[in-house]
Order: structure tokens, then C-alpha cells, then sequence
């Protein structure tokens, strides 16, 4: 047995115990105090990441919208053109009536 017992029977550290307990209680401290920090760490890139993945969903969503947006301005400019062409083109124009061509 490695520590002698008290006269009322509780256990007594040696000189050697007693340093070897505070060496691995500094030791544990140290760990758990690092453990945290990389938690902390841990949990900031985690909301980081979920900040990053609203943005770019946000992004993606306006980009698709406005791709959309310019089909539809693209189909109307087509269209509007075609109809230009389909119309007969006047014989004589309003200025003609006025040179007296008419």
C-alpha cells in the first residue's frame, strides 16, 4: 500500500503522491482547458459554415430569379420584334400627304 492511514483511518498522501496528484491535476486542467478552446472553435466554424451556406443559397436563388427574369424579357423582346416584322409597312407616310406625293 502506497500511503500510510491516519490514526482514524483516513488515507494520508506521501510528499510524492501529493506532488504526483497536483502534477496530473494541472496536467488534466491543461487538457480540458485546450478541449474547450477547440469546442469553442468547433462550434464557431459550425455556425460560420451555416452563415455561409444561408448566403450562398440566397445568392443561388437571386441568381436563378434573374436568370429567369431574363429568358422572359428575351422571349417578349423576340416576340415584339417578330410582330414588327409581320406588320405591312404603310405605302405612304404622313409627310408624304403633306408634300403633296399622295
Amino acid at each position: 500500500m502506497a500511503g500510510w492511514f491516519h490514526i482514524n483511518g483516513t488515507w494520508m498522501m506521501t510528499a510524492q503522491e501529493r506532488k504526483d496528484f497536483r502534477r496530473v491535476q494541472k496536467s488534466r486542467d491543461i487538457w480540458k482547458k485546450r478541449a474547450v478552446g477547440r469546442g469553442d472553435d468547433s462550434r464557431r466554424l459550425r455556425e460560420r459554415r451555416k452563415e455561409v451556406d444561408c448566403s450562398r443559397e440566397a445568392w443561388r436563388d437571386r441568381a436563378l430569379a434573374a436568370e429567369n427574369r431574363n429568358r422572359e424579357l428575351e422571349s417578349e423582346t423576340h416576340q415584339l420584334k417578330s410582330a414588327l416584322t409581320r406588320a405591312p409597312e404603310p405605302k405612304c407616310s404622313v409627310h408624304c400627304f403633306w408634300l403633296g406625293l399622295a
